[in-house]
């Protein structure tokens, strides 16, 4: 009935999936261990702890996206096709794939867990720091993470709103509004 083994990689995978969609506290190592395909004891040959698996998860989507921006804002194209492209990927990043729903979700359901704060700020720094980088070209290096750290915090205050309100304009000016800043540097 279950397979011989899986992996750390493999469970991290599942478990972030589940993460998403039923939240950290609503996901048993059951469910987890159901979507591997092993059993239950079998994953904490990989995993210690279900806190170290949400860790991990957090550290697999920090890396995803920080990747994929960096990628797409070290493209050495014209102002027009950056703004182009910057604009797809966001959209399909958060959008289409709904990627930070696990973040966010995770941040809302463990606001009583300090220790759980140092792994989502690790996150948006690095999204903050990637985009200073690029907005360094134009201002100060302070001048630069600030309006870095505007620009996040819009955007995932226009995640969460449009998300409420099942609207995407809100999402889309935000977008817009941080491409435009971008492109312009």
């Amino acid at each position: 009935m279950y397979p011989a083994k899986t992996n750390r990689q493999e469970i991290i995978i599942k478990a972030i999936k589940l993460f998403e969609v039923k939240g950290f506290h609503n996901t048993s190592m059951e469910d987890i261990a159901q979507a591997c395909g092993v059993k239950k004891a079998s994953l904490y040959n990989h995993i210690k702890s279900k806190e170290a698996l949400l860790v991990a998860a957090v550290k697999a989507k920090s890396l995803q996206f920080t990747t994929l921006l960096k990628s797409s804002l070290s493209q050495d194209v014209s102002k027009d096709v950056l703004h182009e492209e910057l604009t797809r990927f966001v959209k399909d990043y958060f959008i289409e794939q709904r990627s930070q729903c696990l973040i966010s979700k995770l941040i809302y359901e463990m606001a009583n867990r300090a220790d759980f704060y140092p792994h989502a700020n690790e996150y948006f720094r690095s999204w903050v720091t990637i985009l200073a980088e690029r907005l360094t070209q134009a201002d100060s290096r302070l001048q630069a993470l600030e309006q870095a750290e505007d620009m996040v915090a819009q955007l995932q205050g226009a995640l969460i709103l449009g998300r409420t309100q099942t609207c995407t304009k809100i999402f889309d000016r935000a977008v817009a509004k941080m491409v435009a800043s971008i492109t312009q540097s």
